[in-house]
């Protein structure tokens, strides 16, 4: 705290555990500094004498200034009163006035920590925090009176302060130890572990015409402090009944208990504190008066989720204040994320005009697709929102949304708990997507756990467009519409597709919640799950199935190979000679490791290229695609080239596969 008085200023500190920096590189020091310059005299105080000495020393030679270095050892139990008023009769003595006196003291119960100490140690150290700048306004206000200057308040008029010492090193310890679950936050972690430990100090007190009242008296008489147990208990205990508001609403004499003295002179007559609690200590007390209040909460906390400017903020308040009266953090994790920025880097903000408003997004793309978009961004920086990213987003959104839509046409017909097929009679391309399905549950489970929601977005998305939509689904359309309903081949694939989209929905239902709610109320649902809302139900387990790298390489390869094919049809499409892959007929020249690849893989390859006719021919080399028009006619039911359509008199327009699937 300080006073300008014109030229004298007393400024009244407590070393680190006043200003925030502390010693000769705190505030205090540097006001000191500013006066000196001017030519005015300066009393240091301190416990240490050393430290007194060597700032004289450097304050001299700097300066050419008078400076009377004065060890004062200000305290809760100690007669402060007799120590400050030695100061400023030294001080008086010696330059006939003060010019700017700064105090280095503890003013929080000097030789007090916190460190491993009881929650009352705590609450006595932080109040007592009073006593140093208290003391010293009394000693010092005759000499300040008598200059008839204006006072100025640099810190608090009578500021509480809370000197944390050893506690802000267990402070830090504490909060790495909850830091540690999020494996996404490192640069988060290092931060907040090096702002707490290199506190000492929390000024609690604010001057404000709102917010919540510090629960002091002062005495009418003679000015002395009641800090007392019962009477902040009797604080305590109105504000539960009628709030904070209550400091106001009642006198001193309605809230303090009947029979309050002074403890100094006997006078029964008080006078409340106007200032109000740092809000960020009233903030960062929820966890003693939220999580430990209500039935339904637990303290400590699972996550504390707030903006990366809260390191020296809620974060830190809150692991403080729970160190010192817990002696653990309030949470059991901590999530901080960046800020939103347009797509030129720019703060939003309504100056520029650049704001995006959530209900414009939501009335032009549905609240999922804000959703998606907020799952999408890494928020460990500060991350970017246009109208470009969001049609970009609402195209993802579309993928997922129509991969769903694909399998629920194709399971209509399809029950759980009748038509479920054991995954050792799928076939092999099913037991390929049950493998892909089983990596994107554990690395979404695994996502999930550590807070990293882009990765389950673009897992997600991944999987529906590059697993699902551009090799599974596409090659599983000919047994979805073209074998016997109740065929083995066909259950085979709603069984797959089912189990697929029952984990998927599950998966997205925290991202896209009225999306996931929408497909679970259309799907199917076997009688062990929760089939009125998706949320009731637990994220998949892997399944299990029986494959293994060797069968998946294989599965990859097909897939590579496909693709591949694909490109070499383009040619074809292009210049007419066929309409689709249907039509074609390819055939595959290879030698050695190649070709018996390609052999083994031979009753597959029909399905995976999606074409009428594969063959493969041993040519000693190295691989060559040609791609031909397919003999044959085109079958009015599968629509593959085939040279059976018409053997059949029944019917003379199909093929003899689709003929037998009619039977």
């Amino acid at each position: 705290m300080g006073f300008l008085l014109g030229k004298t200023a007393v400024i009244t500190g407590g070393g680190r555990a006043v200003l925030s920096d502390g010693g000769c590189g705190s505030i205090g020091y540097g006001i000191a500094v500013a006066y000196a310059k001017e030519g005015a005299n300066l009393v240091i105080t301190g416990r240490n004498v050393k430290k007194l000495e060597d700032a004289k020393e450097e304050l001299e030679r700097l300066y050419g200034v008078n400076v009377l270095p004065v060890q004062a050892d200000v305290s809760k139990d100690g007669d402060n009163e007799k120590v400050v008023r030695n100061v400023v009769d030294r001080a008086v003595e010696t330059f006939g006035g003060i010019d700017v006196l700064i105090n280095n003291a503890q003013a929080s119960a000097s030789g007090i920590t916190l460190a491993d100490h009881t929650t009352e140690q705590f609450d006595l150290a932080v109040y007592s925090g009073l006593y140093a700048t208290f003391y010293y306004m009394k000693a010092c206000y005759p000499y300040l009176k008598k200059s008839k200057g204006t006072v100025i308040n640099f810190a608090s008029g009578a500021g509480l302060f809370g000197n944390f010492g050893q506690c802000a090193y267990a402070a830090a310890k504490e909060g790495i130890r909850g830091l540690t679950r999020v494996a996404a936050n490192e640069w988060g972690k290092d931060r907040i572990t090096s702002m707490v430990r290199e506190r000492k100090d929390w000024c609690i007190s604010r001057q404000r015409k709102w917010g919540v009242p510090i629960p002091i008296f002062f005495c009418k008489d003679c000015g002395e402090a009641l800090i007392d147990k019962d009477a902040m208990l009797a604080v305590a205990d109105l504000f539960g009944k009628e709030g904070s508001n209550a400091w106001y609403n009642h006198t001193a004499a309605e809230i303090l208990p009947a029979g309050t003295k002074c403890k100094k002179c006997g006078c029964t007559e008080f006078d409340k504190e106007k200032d109000i609690m740092d809000v960020w200590f009233d903030s960062g007390s929820s966890h003693a008066a939220v999580l430990e209040q209500r039935d339904n909460l637990e303290s400590p906390a699972d996550l504390y989720l707030e903006g990366n400017d809260q390191y020296r903020g809620w974060f830190q308040s809150s692991l403080l204040t729970s160190v010192a009266t817990r002696g653990r953090a309030p949470y059991k994790a901590v999530l901080t994320h960046g800020m939103i920025l347009d797509d030129e880097s720019r703060k939003m903000s309504k100056s520029l005009g650049n704001g995006i408003s959530p209900q414009d997004v939501i009335k032009q793309y549905g609240a999922d697709v804000l959703r998606l978009w907020v799952a999408s961004t890494d928020y460990q920086t500060d991350v970017h929102i246009s109208k470009d990213i969001l049609k970009q987003i609402s195209e993802s959104y579309r993928k997922i949304r129509n991969t769903a839509r694909y399998i629920l046409g194709n399971i209509s017909d399809f029950n759980p708990d009748t038509d479920m097929v054991d995954f050792d009679k799928v076939l092999p391309i099913d037991k390929w997507a049950l493998a892909k399905l089983n990596d994107l549950i554990t690395k979404v489970r695994t996502s999930y756990d550590n807070y990293e929601f882009h990765i389950v977005y673009h897992s997600i998305h991944n999987f529906c467009v590059v697993d699902m939509s551009n090799f599974y689904l596409d090659v599983l359309k000919d047994r979805l519409y073209t074998e016997k309903a109740d065929s083995l081949s066909r259950r085979a694939a709603q069984t797959v597709i089912y189990v697929i989209i029952d984990a998927m929905t599950r998966m997205i239902a925290p991202l896209l919640a009225y999306t996931s709610d929408e497909i679970w109320k259309y799907m199917p649902h076997s009688s062990n799950e929760n089939a009125e809302h998706v949320i009731f139900n637990e994220i998949p387990e892997n399944i299990a199935i029986d494959v293994d790298d060797k069968f998946m390489a294989f599965w990859d390869r097909i897939h590579e190979l496909r693709d591949n094919v694909k490109k070499s049809l383009e040619s074809l499409i292009k210049d007419k000679t066929i309409k689709g892959s249907l039509e074609a007929k390819v055939t595959l020249c290879a030698g050695g490791e190649t070709l018996e690849f390609l052999k083994k893989a031979e009753p597959e390859l029909c399905a995976a290229f999606i074409v009428s006719e594969v063959e493969i021919v041993d040519n000693g080399g190295e691989l060559e695609i040609k791609p031909e028009k397919a003999e044959g006619e085109k079958c009015e039911r599968c629509w593959a080239i085939s040279k059976t359509v018409g053997q059949c008199a029944e019917h003379p327009t199909i093929c003899f596969r689709c003929v037998q699937n009619l039977k």
